[in-house]
């Protein structure tokens, strides 16, 4: 395979974004912290709903993290690449 076909000639060709394309970090941990949240809200309700069912703490928190694993990498995967995207990105 040739080498040449992977460069260019010209060091500074490229596609180039505008600053104001990018998220400054400030914002980045503003958009965690909304998605944090977003996250806290959803486990509390889960626990409530589950409390009734098992009251022994340690298998509900078990119980928690369970359901919380695939809900968040839903949420923070799958729903972010969507067109909606998260709250977090959405507010900001």
């Amino acid at each position: 395979m040739n080498d040449k076909s992977f460069k260019t000639e010209d060091p500074t060709s490229g596609v180039y974004f505008a600053q104001d394309d990018y998220a400054s970090l400030l914002l980045r941990f503003l958009i965690i912290g909304i998605d944090t949240a977003v996250l806290l809200a959803i486990s509390i309700i889960i626990g409530l709903i589950l409390y009734p069912i098992n009251r022994e703490l340690s298998t509900l928190i078990g119980h928690i993290i369970a359901v919380m694993i695939p809900i968040s990498y839903l949420y923070l995967a799958i729903y972010k690449r969507t067109d909606q995207s998260t709250v977090g990105y959405r507010v900001l």
